[in-house]
């Protein structure tokens, strides 16, 4: 699926991580909304979050969007 995300400021925390690290997504997106985003002063805009996943050598990269 192929989707136009509204125009607007996008945050986006960067993990490098390797496949027995994945456990950790959850904990790190919990963070972003209770800790980073209060404290950034940023409104959370009306729309989805999102998470964009790839493969860096035996790693993966993951980008948790809000």
């Amino acid at each position: 699926m192929i989707r136009t995300l509204p125009d607007g400021l996008i945050a986006c925390c960067r993990l490098v991580l390797t496949p027995s690290e994945m456990h950790q997504i959850a904990a790190q997106c919990d963070w972003l909304f209770s800790e980073w985003l209060p404290k950034s002063g940023a409104k959370l805009a009306d729309r989805p979050a999102f998470e964009t996943y790839s493969t860096v050598q035996e790693s993966y990269e993951t980008r948790l969007c809000l």
